[in-house]
């Protein structure tokens, strides 16, 4: 089985919390990767480090 590796530059985390998309091809196939249109079922229970501000609204995005 092969293993492919996505690998994102800040540029496009920024478009991904954004909520715009990213594209790429991977064996002449395109990949799209996007956020989920659901939101999680439980809330994140880990404290990570960093985490995504949303700068409009003052609050914590995860």
């Amino acid at each position: 089985m092969s293993e492919h590796n996505i690998v994102l530059s800040e540029h496009d985390i920024a478009r991904l919390i954004n909520g715009e998309e990213v594209s790429t091809k991977i064996n002449g196939e395109k990949v799209t990767i996007r956020q989920s249109y659901m939101k999680d079922a439980a809330a994140d229970i880990l404290v990570r480090k960093m985490r995504v501000m949303n700068t409009v609204s003052n609050t914590f995005e995860y």
